[in-house]
């Protein structure tokens, strides 16, 4: 009984020891690298190294890329190390406000980004960081709905209802993102989601225990692969998601739900650890250059943030932001205290 406890006690003392050796691996890199390197975070689909060879070739700084899978786990590091160990970080528009709370990310100085006045007007100064002044927009999506036009015909107009009370026989597939889900269930309760009380959150509980009856999977990356695949005629995803299967599989399309719908604006920030800000600010410089930006937003079907980079994202409401497109669209901008978090993923998960 004494050996079975203290095996149990070492296997448990072993995972917390890996664990934390995970999330400081950077923290205690970032002593061992040469010197003139350059280490990015980034999340998949938006950024690879195909272009860091000839950016190495001309000023001689070397570019580490680590990839985190979702937003979540860039705030997870990034909350474990301090920013230690990364130069340049890429995160979600709601995680900049905590960013700069805590001290992890330090304000650009803009004179040195030379491509800053062709951004967007419509994807800057926005509540979470007014004038920019701690992030760069690099990519922006729209929440809305992937469909099969095979199924519904060419004539189609949904809303939210078509998500979360179907009037058909269809099953839906749903983004594997409790946050997300619980903002959206909650505008479509209550029209808004801040400042809500326990008992709505039990509706929203609720709400989604009842629609997952028709949810055929929860996925985050390639939920695409629903729709051609032809497993299920509708899913809630980001545009850019949507737009990478539209390139290949004419059926398919992206419509945004009446009555409006949700925007996340990934960006870049400036870890306050940074002791390289003048290879920041070139690689910054030249991953916004015309040629290398058109590369990225190609590759990945992103819709991109300033105006010389054409986009090709098949979606023509979503080839450049508008005023008027924005005026449609939220932020995911209320802090979700965690334990609610768990609470209803929990209680979704074992439903």
């Amino acid at each position: 009984m004494r050996s079975t406890l203290l095996i149990r006690c070492s296997m448990v003392l072993l995972w917390i020891v890996l664990c934390g050796l995970f999330l400081t691996l950077p923290w205690i890199s970032f002593y061992l690298r040469p010197r003139n390197t350059l280490t990015i975070l980034a999340m998949p689909n938006a950024l690879n190294v195909d272009m860091f060879d000839a950016f190495t070739k001309k000023t001689g700084i070397k570019v580490s890329l680590s990839y985190a899978e979702n937003a979540d786990e860039i705030g997870m590091k990034l909350r474990a190390t301090r920013g230690r160990g990364y130069d340049l970080i890429m995160v979600a528009d709601y995680q900049v406000p905590q960013l700069i709370n805590a001290g992890i990310i330090q304000r650009f100085d803009k004179s040195l980004l030379d491509f800053f006045d062709d951004l967007y007007p419509a994807l800057l100064d926005h509540p979470f960081d007014p004038e920019n002044r701690y992030s760069i927009p690099y990519c922006w999506g729209v929440y809305g709905f992937g469909i099969d036009k095979n199924y519904f015909g060419a004539d189609h107009h949904f809303s939210w209802s078509d998500l979360f009370a179907p009037s058909g026989t269809f099953m839906v597939g749903m983004r594997d993102d409790i946050r997300e889900l619980i903002f959206i269930a909650a505008y479509y309760l209550f029209g808004h989601a801040s400042d809500l009380t326990e008992e709505q959150y039990d509706q929203i509980t609720a709400l989604l225990i009842a629609q997952k009856r028709n949810v055929i999977m929860y996925a985050d990356e390639r939920i695409d692969a629903l729709l051609v695949s032809g497993t299920s005629p509708f899913v809630l995803t980001l545009s850019s998601d949507i737009a990478r299967a539209m390139s290949v599989y004419p059926q398919i399309d992206f419509v945004i739900p009446e009555g409006g719908s949700f925007v996340d604006i990934d960006s870049f920030v400036l870890s306050a650890a940074c002791n390289n800000k003048t290879a920041a600010y070139q690689f910054l410089n030249y991953l916004y250059s015309e040629p290398v930006l058109s590369y990225y937003t190609d590759r990945f079907r992103l819709s991109p943030p300033r105006s010389a980079v054409n986009s090709d994202v098949k979606i023509p409401l979503l080839t450049h932001p508008t005023e008027e497109l924005f005026s449609q669209l939220r932020f995911f901008d209320t802090v979700i205290p965690q334990y609610r978090i768990n609470a209803i993923l929990v209680a979704l998960k074992s439903a």
